[in-house]
């Protein structure tokens, strides 16, 4: 059988060009690419069988149709087979195309352009850990406001955000004593309904605040305030809400095994990706993650998909960052940091759509600020 006429190079740019859309290629890989496309067309019945993506082996098929006709009706027929096979192999060698080109680039991730430009100049900074010289203590204050869903009044739901201040200090050896101090003030931010209607329908609005809501300090090795008898302090072992000297130096360094990393551990949560956020939160939070590891998590996350930019000024507590945030089910999860030292600043959860007590879309469920610093004596500030 005789052979159709091989497409030029000019008609292959063009039909590649179609297929990638919005990618920049580079040489190289669009030279393997075209050459793969040129042995299959030379050789259609060794193209394997393959069932490629249906919608990117549409546009192949559609790029190749629009090269001009070459001849008669038969010819056209013997050619549709070794397009057809060019379809399917341009599907797959477009994929192949965009696999080269994300392993040249810097990062390696489906976050959008803008997240990934944010947390790359974020790992580059950083942040620098503040020294600890012996008999100080890292001081690491989170301020934060927390979701309190108190019931429905005729209007609708009721809630607030609690004011809350947990202040730690830490040694310069995690295996001495802790200080933890926690503050719950009266303050509130109505988020649904208001006090009035609260009070009208007969709502507890007050939780019960012991000793005015600042109880005593709390101290314990290795910061383990919550050990028992059964479970003494220093033998938990180190996890993401609750990291020791151990557990920070298991994590790899390596942006893409860090990922994988993440991906495991939040997939035993039993949530979806966007769990990954919530644990690299949960870590940051603590103060304790030092700045080689800050800047790998960062990387790390250029990789989590639907993870954007999602406010370029976000305000904590007077600090501004940049918010990245991802969707989980009816709620956006942001982390905020400081795009140029690469420090953490905070968190917050926003409601992404009407919640199950009727909370609207957009409010602002919680959200909490971190700064740590060096004091010269446990207890100070």
């Amino acid at each position: 059988m005789t052979m159709p006429t091989p497409w030029t190079e000019a008609e292959l740019d063009d039909a590649l060009d179609r297929l990638n859309a919005g990618i920049r290629p580079t040489a190289g890989g669009v030279a393997r690419a075209r050459a793969k496309l040129v042995a299959a067309i030379a050789e259609p019945d060794r193209v394997p069988v393959a069932r490629p993506d249906r919608a990117a082996a549409g546009r192949a098929a559609r790029a190749a149709t629009a090269r001009p006709s070459r001849g008669t009706a038969a010819r056209r027929w013997r050619a549709s087979r070794v397009l057809t096979a060019a379809a399917a192999v341009l599907a797959v060698v477009g994929l192949a195309v965009g696999m080269l080109l994300v392993q040249s680039a810097t990062t390696a991730g489906p976050a959008s352009a803008a997240a990934v430009a944010a947390l790359e100049r974020a790992a580059v900074g950083g942040g620098q850990d503040a020294p600890v010289p012996d008999g100080s203590y890292r001081h690491v204050t989170t301020h934060s406001w927390d979701l309190r869903e108190i019931g429905r009044t005729p209007q609708g739901p009721a809630a607030y955000l609690a004011e809350t201040v947990i202040e730690v200090w830490i040694p310069r050896d995690p295996a001495q004593e802790w200080q933890m101090e926690r503050s719950t003030t009266p303050r509130k931010v109505w988020v649904a309904g208001n006090e009035n209607e609260a009070r009208a329908a007969g709502l507890m609005i007050d939780y019960p605040l012991p000793r005015g809501g600042r109880p005593g300090p709390l101290r314990a090795a290795c910061g383990d305030f919550y050990a028992t008898g059964d479970r003494p302090a220093c033998a938990a072992p180190g996890t993401w809400q609750t990291p020791d000297t151990e557990f920070l130096s298991s994590l790899p360094r390596d942006p893409r095994a860090l990922y994988d990393r993440l991906l495991t551990d939040a997939s035993a949560t039993g949530h979806g990706t966007s769990q990954v956020l919530t644990l690299t939160t949960d870590v940051l939070r603590t103060g304790l993650v030092p700045a080689d590891l800050r800047g790998a998590l960062y990387a790390a996350l250029t990789r989590l998909p639907g993870l954007d930019v999602v406010d370029a000024a976000a305000n904590l507590d007077g600090k501004r960052g940049t918010a990245l945030g991802v969707l989980d089910d009816q709620t956006r999860q942001d982390m905020i940091i400081d795009p140029v030292t690469g420090a953490f600043i905070g968190e917050r959860r926003v409601s992404a759509g009407t919640t199950e007590s009727g909370i609207p879309g957009g409010t602002l469920l919680g959200y909490s600020s971190v700064e740590a610093d060096v004091v010269p004596a446990i207890g100070q500030r």
